[in-house]
C-alpha cells in the first residue's frame, strides 16, 4: 500500500498538469502507430544474422518516419 500511495504523490504534478492543461492529449495511440513500423523492422531485421544490418535498416525506417511526420519529401536523403 505504501507503495501505491508513493506512487500516486510521486504522479501528482503530471496528473494536475492533465487536468490544468486541455490541449494534452490523453491518448497515445497515435504516437505508437507512429512508431511501430520502426520497431517492427528493427525486430524483424535481427534475424538477418546481422547487428549491422538491423542497425541500418532501423536508421534508414526512423529517417523515413520522422520525413512523413514533418511533412518532408524523404527521396531528398537518398544521395
Amino acid at each position: 500500500m505504501a507503495k501505491a500511495i508513493n506512487y500516486e504523490q510521486n504522479q501528482l504534478g503530471d496528473l494536475m498538469r492533465l487536468i490544468d492543461d486541455s490541449r494534452i492529449d490523453l491518448d497515445i495511440n497515435s504516437v505508437e502507430h507512429m512508431f511501430k513500423p520502426i520497431f517492427l523492422v528493427h525486430k524483424n531485421a535481427l534475424f538477418i544474422g546481422r547487428d549491422q544490418g538491423a542497425k541500418a535498416k532501423t536508421i534508414h525506417v526512423t529517417i523515413i518516419e520522422t520525413c512523413k511526420l514533418n511533412k518532408v519529401n524523404p527521396e531528398r536523403y537518398q544521395k
